[in-house]
């Protein structure tokens, strides 16, 4: 047992916890690209982008906010969030549309890159979505990752850029089949 503690303590690693959330999220990654159907996965992130307008821009929010007489919460856009997200993915996901898309697990490496964004888009709206006094606490190459302009930017857009690149292996669907 001592053993491992030395080894643990001679890998010099940061004195934050900013390593501990980079394991997670690429261990997170692994085991959802795994598990998670390409059609899931498309479902998944088209819940996610619609969420996130839904929560961000529509005054439909605050107006239930209002009407059902919450208090005001500095989480509530995270709750908000997340409420939407299994409303519009159960939606998608008993929707005719979907159907259509194929089924299978796809390449293992490809599957864990999409693992990895998207894990890294919910992170970063969620932490979007958290109010400013909330962020402050958090380490800072955290927020440096997922919440500066370049590296937001990209966890919203690199996800979308790798779906269009894999379009080519999507296998197609004509009416007619």
């Amino acid at each position: 047992m001592n053993q491992w503690l030395a080894y643990f303590q001679n890998l010099h690693l940061p004195a934050g916890t900013e390593w501990i959330w980079v394991a997670c999220m690429i261990g997170a990654a692994v085991l959802y690209g795994y598990s998670v159907h390409r059609d899931r996965s498309i479902t998944i992130l088209l819940s996610l982008y619609t969420s996130l307008a839904i929560v961000a821009r529509a005054p439909i929010v605050d107006t239930v906010n209002k009407w059902l007489r919450l208090p005001s919460n500095p989480a509530a856009m995270l709750v908000w969030f997340l409420v939407v997200f299994f409303i519009v993915y159960w939606l998608l996901w008993n929707s005719s549309m979907f159907h259509y898309l194929p089924s299978g697990r796809g390449i293992w490496w490809q599957a864990t890159i999409m693992g990895f964004l998207q894990i890294g888009l919910a992170v970063c709206i969620a932490l979007m979505l958290l109010p400013a006094e909330s962020v402050a606490k958090l380490p800072p190459h955290l927020v440096l990752v997922f919440l500066n302009g370049a590296a937001r930017s990209f966890w919203l857009i690199a996800p979308l850029i790798f779906v269009f690149f894999l379009r080519d292996q999507l296998p197609r669907y004509d009416e007619d089949d």
